[in-house]
This record gives C-alpha cells, structure tokens and sequence, in this order.
C-alpha cells in the first residue's frame, strides 16, 4: 500500500504507506513532514533521535519534522502518514483542533497513543475512507484528504486527554500547559529558567510550578532541562558541530557550563558520550 497526494503549486505533501513500500525508508527520512506511525497489527519498535521506543499494538505515535526515524523495513502490520506544513499547518488550524503542543511538541518525547478495539476499528474505516479518496482525482481531493487527517488527530488527542490527569486542572490551566510546551520548542535554545516561560505566560513562576504539581511528576524545570538534553543528544548523534558549536547553539556561555549540564543529565560528559553512542 502506497499513496501519495502532491499540489507543486502550493507545495503540499500527503503520504499514507505501509512497510511493505519500496520506498518506506526514503519517506521515513524526509525532513519538513509531521510523521503518525499506527502500529495496526503489532508491535513497532522505532529508533528516534538514537533511543529506542515502542509503539504498542494499536498504538498511534507522533513525530516532529526535527525527529530522526529509523524503522526497520520488517514492520508488517504498520502504517504511515507523513504530511507537511504546507498540506496541513498545525499552527494554522490550532483552534480547531489543538494538536499542537498536545500531540506535536507537547512532549521531549514522541507522543503516543493507545486505541482500544473500538478505535482501532474507527481509525481503520478513516484510513480505508482516505485510500478510496486518493483514487478520486479532483479539486476537492486535498480538502478531503486534510478533513480525513483531522478525524484521526481530533480522536487521539480526546484520547490523549483522558489518560492525562486533566481532571484535576481548568481549562485555563490545562490551556498554559500547552502553551508552556509551545513556548520551550520556540525559546529553549535561549531560555533556561522557569521564570523566562513564566513571564511568556504571564504567570509567577511559583503558580506555573503549582499548575504542573497537579499534572505531572515533571516538574517545569525539570521539562526544559528534557528538552535541551534531548536536542543534545541529537545534535551530537547526528552534526558536524564541535561541542563549542553545540554549546553555543543551546545558549550555553561555554562548552565548559554545557558539559557540566550534560554530565548532570547522562551521567557522563558531552565528549564520552559521543565515543559510547551505542551503550546509551
């Protein structure tokens, strides 16, 4: 199974495939396209940014233009959708669907959710919907597909909401934690401390803090310091940045205060790490 919807005019790219494409690893590796991996019939081990996570059976995870994938080919049972900015802006359409910060960025790590037999059979009749529309050709088609594509992230982030302790926050609180997780993937590189993302959500840091008590065992700090480890770790894996470069580009004043982050998050300097990718 492989389909694929493209408009050169605007730019727009669609992708729905399963393992068995020729062409999987080549869609797996494209930079500037959102990625949902459903593992339908198994489980799915995938490789993101050097660590290694699981995809359950049924499972739908999420994956931003900047995560590195690796997936072996073998995967029977597993499908991909891949779109781009252009096919479908998660900024842009943020009011009606919210995905953004939730599903993508909402997390160091991938998002995933887990579909019960119910949903897994729902999410299959949309893909089904979606094959037979790429088969029609006409204007209308891309629309389609893109409302087809809302349906799946609209049913995962519900899904996603009611695994989270939402319950115990407001709207208003559960809103500043989505923008919290916006506003590290925009500023980490730059802002360090809980007091620079307080200000942004004009807040006391004390109350963002209070607010994550309620939500999570994370708490804000510990979220930034994820996410600045996380882009570490990328950054060495797969750059040509020396450590001074690297330093400087996540707002570090020298590769000395970089090192000593890094040794307190992995138990092991920058440099170490590098030489020891494997055991990590």
């Amino acid at each position: 199974m492989e389909f694929k919807y493209r408009k050169d005019l605007e730019m727009s790219c669609f992708v729905l495939t399963d393992f068995s494409s020729e062409n999987i690893q080549t869609y797996l590796k494209e930079e500037n396209q959102y990625k949902i991996v459903w593992g339908r019939d198994s489980n799915v081990e995938v490789e993101v940014d050097g660590s290694i996570v699981e995809i359950k059976k049924n499972g739908l995870m999420f994956f931003t233009p900047e995560n590195r994938l690796k997936i072996e080919s073998s995967s029977c049972g597993a499908v991909l959708l891949s779109f781009n900015r252009e096919f479908y802006c998660i900024q842009d359409h943020d009011l009606e669907v919210s995905c953004n910060g939730v599903l993508f960025y909402g997390s160091s790590l991938p998002v995933s959710v887990e579909l019960n037999e119910l949903l897994s059979k729902s999410v299959m009749v949309i893909i089904d919907v979606i094959i037979e529309e790429f088969k029609v050709e006409e204007q209308l088609q891309g629309e389609m597909l893109r409302t087809l594509l809302k349906q799946i992230l609209i049913t995962s982030i519900r899904l996603r909401q009611k695994i989270r302790p939402v319950q115990l926050l407001n709207n208003a609180q559960i809103e500043t934690i989505r923008e919290f997780n916006l506003l590290i993937e925009k500023h980490f590189r730059t802002k360090h401390k809980v007091k620079d993302y307080a200000e942004l959500l004009n807040l006391p840091a004390k109350s963002l803090s209070n607010i994550f008590s309620g939500y999570s065992k994370l708490s804000p700090r510990k979220v930034i310091s994820n996410r600045i480890s996380v882009e570490a770790q990328r950054l060495i894996q797969f750059s040509d940045k020396n450590f001074k470069e690297i330093a400087y580009e996540l707002g570090f004043a020298d590769a000395a205060h970089f090192s000593r982050f890094f040794k307190k998050i992995f138990g092991v300097s920058p440099r170490g790490y590098k030489s020891n990718i494997d055991k990590f």
